[in-house]
């Protein structure tokens, strides 16, 4: 959500569009009591935050999308490698410990869970149409990754280690099967990211690169603000 609120908020604003963003870490230590659920509260204060504005068409959700960063984007001290299906041709790492998808599957749930667990309660206070947003595609230049680590690269110990490209892209596709199957269970439609944004090789554009290692820039912002009002109109659907 960073680069697409950046993007308006610097005026790259869709024409005749009205976005507002709202980000639960802003609201939540105001609603949050560790000892109790308290997110139908905090819900009721966003909807009311949002209905003191025009009427919305439409609520987008980036909850989650940096699971696969955190478990993928560094190399590990023994690195691990999988096969994921219908992406065999990728191949498997020289020297990694080879497991199967089932066990990543197991992992990367467990951190998309955390997160996730929260839609269907966004979706009852939901007034209009809810989607979900795919996570920007991992970044394939790893020298802009370990130029921007930045929280990434605190509490290390020796010299950082990017994770080969091809697992970090096979851990964020998977990631993105997972979050889809969650959508769909719930009939929230799941929007992956558009054509424009993909390099060649399935990475996030070079020129789309933010300055951290995991988000896009305003660039990409602005493609994403773009595509949703154009789904909000009513002038593009959300792919089935």
């Amino acid at each position: 959500m960073q680069s697409m609120r950046a993007a308006y908020d610097k005026g790259q604003r869709p024409e005749n569009a009205r976005i507002s963003f709202v980000d639960v870490h802003e609201h939540r230590a105001q609603y949050d009591n560790p000892e109790t659920d308290t997110l139908p509260k905090l819900l009721k204060h966003l909807v009311a935050e949002i209905d003191a504005g025009p009427a919305p068409a439409l609520w987008v959700s980036r909850i989650g999308g940096n699971e696969h960063n955190m478990l993928s984007l560094l190399e590990h001290d023994r690195p691990i490698d999988f096969i994921l299906p219908g992406h065999e041709h990728l191949g498997l790492q020289d020297g990694a410990e080879i497991v199967t998808c089932a066990y990543i599957r197991e992992v990367v749930s467990t951190r998309l869970e955390r997160n996730l667990k929260y839609l269907p309660e966004i979706l009852e206070f939901c007034p209009v149409p809810l989607i979900q947003v795919q996570a920007p595609p991992p970044i394939g230049d790893t020298d802009h990754i370990l130029n921007n680590l930045g929280a990434f690269g605190k509490n290390l110990t020796g010299t950082p280690r990017i994770a080969a490209n091809a697992f970090r892209w096979k851990v964020w596709r998977l990631q993105s099967q997972l979050t889809e199957e969650f959508c769909r269970g719930l009939e929230v439609p799941f929007l992956e990211n558009p054509d424009p944004v993909f390099s060649d090789g399935g990475f996030l554009r070079d020129d789309l690169l933010g300055r951290d290692p995991t988000h896009g820039n305003r660039k990409y912002g602005q493609i994403m603000n773009d595509l949703i009002v154009q789904i909000a109109r009513g002038e593009a659907e959300v792919p089935a």
